[in-house]
């Protein structure tokens, strides 16, 4: 592992444990030696760069974090109340296949999310 400090690592602790994305401020209450916010900003940033974590900004303007895996991940996300589950079945082979195929690109990774409402929120 590349040099990290130690707010970083337990950044990364707190991604591990989760098992799907958090937003900075549910990093920042599950750590137990909190710095103040804008260092867990940095530290997420310093991680994103170095390919630690990546991040994906939603439609309604809030970010998600979650560790880098050697698999790509795809999430389905509640617009009323901000649940995340994430699910492995990959639907995209496809669509990749045609964008290499049609418009001449080699497709390293992709992220696939969808927004929609959960069950008990449809329901209401």
């Amino acid at each position: 592992m590349k040099k990290v400090s130690a707010y970083q690592k337990e950044i990364l602790e707190v991604l591990e444990k989760s098992g799907k994305p958090l937003t900075a401020k549910e990093i920042y209450e599950e750590m137990e030696n909190r710095p103040d916010f804008s260092t867990v900003y940095r530290g997420l940033h310093h991680l994103e760069n170095k390919e630690y974590i990546r991040s994906v900004t939603l439609f309604d303007h809030i970010s998600l974090f979650f560790l880098k895996e050697k698999k790509h991940q795809h999430f389905i996300y509640c617009r009323n109340c901000k649940k995340i589950d994430c699910f492995d079945k990959c639907f995209a082979k496809e669509i990749e296949d045609s964008v290499q195929k049609n418009l001449n690109y080699r497709i390293f990774d992709h992220f696939f999310y969808f927004s929609g409402l959960c069950q008990k929120c449809a329901e209401l």
